[in-house]
């Protein structure tokens, strides 16, 4: 049945924006391995799959009854480990060096590019989710490198109006029982294991 949530490629995008990692950030990164061992030798390894795996930690940390039931609506909706998500960084992971206009966005060489194809929200006037299907070397603006992202839709967006260019992850749970702790002066406090999934 199709629900109240934005979506993105066939999947809910989560708005409620979270404490990644919580108090203690915890983070791991790993690729997926079939152990072999013959109890006479030493152990062989087979990659399982060649996506690295990104497992991280989600905490929310609500204070009033309305938010606590909309927090307690998307995680119901979730069926623990079974159905994906898009979740976004809420950082300022790429930094626009010009208006947008088209298929084409031009941000600073500041960070690691990353191999496309990725996503990417982008947040201006609107919200934009789009897919990242190649990059190429850009111009320099102000003395800077740039790097031109080709797009899979057309956005138009004035450098004013860009507030941040986020990551887009394609993600699940990792765990299927979830709980709230509730506390009368401290509000609710929910963790959720967390893991990045291939696009199903």
């Amino acid at each position: 049945a199709a629900t109240s949530y934005p979506q993105y490629r066939g999947h809910d995008v989560m708005t409620d924006c979270p404490i990644t990692g919580g108090a203690t950030f915890e983070e791991s990164t790993g690729f997926q391995l079939s152990t072999f061992d013959n109890v006479v030798g030493n152990d062989s390894y087979i990659r399982a799959r060649d996506l690295i795996a990104h497992r991280f930690q989600m905490r929310w940390h609500k204070f009033t009854r309305s938010d606590v039931y909309e927090l307690r609506q998307w995680l119901h909706s979730r069926k623990g480990r079974q159905k994906a998500f898009w979740l976004s960084s809420y950082a300022k992971d790429l930094t626009p060096a010009q208006a947008i206009s088209g298929t084409t966005v031009t941000v600073y060489n500041d960070v690691l590019a990353r191999p496309a194809p990725y996503d990417i929200e982008i947040v201006g006037v609107n919200t934009h989710r789009v897919q990242v299907t190649s990059t190429a070397a850009g111009s320099t603006v102000n003395g800077r490198p740039t790097v031109d992202l080709t797009i899979d839709s057309s956005v138009t967006e004035g450098l004013d109006n860009i507030q941040r260019i986020s990551y887009l992850m394609c993600s699940r749970f990792d765990a299927d029982r979830m709980e709230l702790e509730h506390n009368a002066a401290g509000g609710t406090v929910v963790s959720m294991p967390c893991r990045e999934i291939p696009v199903p």
